[in-house]
């Protein structure tokens, strides 16, 4: 297979701007010689490009990563090769100083021929209708079943029946002026929304002022009158008394007793007297006569002849 390539242009791409996919230093040799050369390479897409040195304008050489198999070799610690499988193909042998930078280098290489792009995108393509196909058949699932014409529909709102409306005899519907009823509904009033705030000022200071007024009226009601027919309880002086004295003849109140009614002066002002007063005018009496009794009482213990204290 012959392939025709331009020097100059490639010479170009190689000291252009364009993005680079890798670079680094790494040994070369070739399948004639043993000994490795160090070299300067670029990875732009699917052309690799070796110099001498970094920052050289020309390469010393380009592989083109096509047709090609990236593996590893036994000879040299961190070594692999880029091997052609055409007639006539060329076997190139690459190391490095680690085991990290050789993985990186063969999978950035393994990557970087035109068939393994065009298998990427053929299998983001297939990922991308499956995905399609997904979606389609979703939306087919998802179609409203429309009822049939003869299923039972509801009724109006204004014309449904409530059990707790008051009823005609004549029929079960509601009656003109219940709030169901279709007639009572008004599409022409805009309802509005009232804060309560002001239902406050326009009811409920009334209803304040009425409810003081009543309460007002209820304390200045008159103690009510019993009738003049009603029996009286009679006067606390005519009043019967178990214990007092009474005569023969009826079972009133002794004449003279503290609670008959002549015995009631109201002439006599009552006063009060502290128990000290009192105490002097009676008490000091009463322990004296006391005492005289308790010493009699002793004397007549003790054998002495005294005279007695009551007489038989």
């Amino acid at each position: 297979m012959s392939m025709k390539v331009n020097e100059k242009n490639l010479c170009a791409f190689a000291s252009s701007a364009t993005p680079v996919d890798r670079d680094g230093w790494l040994d070369m040799r070739g399948e004639v010689g043993k000994s490795y050369q160090r070299r300067w390479f670029t990875l732009k897409g699917n052309l690799l490009f070796y110099f001498d040195k970094k920052g050289d304008k020309e390469p010393v050489g380009v592989i083109i990563l096509e047709g090609c198999t990236i593996e590893l070799t036994e000879e040299e610690a961190y070594s692999f090769k880029i091997v052609f499988q055409c007639e006539g193909g060329r076997t190139y042998y690459l190391c490095t100083n680690s085991q990290a930078s050789m993985e990186t280098w063969m999978k950035a290489l393994a990557c970087a021929s035109y068939d393994y792009m065009k298998l990427m995108v053929a299998e983001l393509q297939r990922q991308l209708d499956e995905a399609q196909a997904e979606a389609a058949a979703d939306a087919a699932a998802l179609v409203t079943i429309t009822p049939p014409d003869d299923e039972p529909k509801a009724p109006p709102r204004g014309q449904r029946y409530n059990p707790f409306n008051r009823v005609s005899e004549s029929d079960g519907k509601t009656v003109q002026g219940s709030r169901h009823h279709k007639e009572n509904i008004r599409p022409d009033i805009v309802r509005k929304k009232v804060p309560f705030r002001d239902i406050h000022a326009a009811y409920g200071r009334k209803i304040l002022a009425d409810r003081t007024e009543a309460a007002a009226d209820a304390a200045a009601l008159v103690t009510i009158t019993p009738p003049d027919d009603e029996p009286k309880a009679p006067p606390r002086g005519q009043r019967y008394n178990p214990f007092n004295r009474v005569s023969e003849s009826d079972g009133k109140t002794v004449q003279g007793s503290r609670h008959h009614k002549e015995n009631i002066r109201p002439d006599i002002v009552r006063k009060k007297v502290p128990f000290r007063d009192i105490h002097a005018a009676y008490g000091r009496k009463i322990l004296a006569d006391r005492s005289e009794w308790r010493a009699r009482l002793a004397k007549n213990k003790e054998g002495v002849t005294d005279k007695p204290l009551i007489n038989l």
